[in-house]
């Protein structure tokens, strides 16, 4: 189903409005994995693996951390721009507010997943 300005404030800030270009979207989540700030503190130097993605052209966000404790968790609120109690499991399988948006934008979406 569409997303609805009723539904979420998100919708009714985006409804209307059109992007000024759709470029791929590569959301790379390293389950169990800590930024290279934190794996220096124990000797680890893992500054080739970022510099790669930035020259790949990805965006790193420094400084940030999970907002729960499982990854299923921290991208089902996440994906669904909120911290509402939701279908977490719905959430990042496709069935997210973001998800919804981006096909109302022209988008595909998809998820490669190791397991469930």
């Amino acid at each position: 189903s569409s997303p609805s300005s009723t539904e979420n404030p998100l919708y009714a800030m985006l409804e209307d409005k059109q992007p000024v270009s759709t470029p791929n979207i590569y959301l790379l989540v390293y389950d169990a994995y800590v930024s290279n700030e934190t794996m220096a503190e124990y000797g680890i130097n893992n500054a080739p693996q970022e510099e790669y993605l930035v020259e790949k052209g990805f965006k790193l966000y420094p400084h940030t951390y999970s907002v729960s404790q499982s990854t299923t968790s921290t991208m089902g609120r996440v994906l669904n721009v909120s911290s509402a109690n939701v279908d977490l499991y719905e959430a990042v399988s496709g069935d997210s507010r973001v998800h919804k948006i981006l096909k109302t934008l022209g988008y595909k979406n998809y998820g490669l997943f190791r397991s469930d």
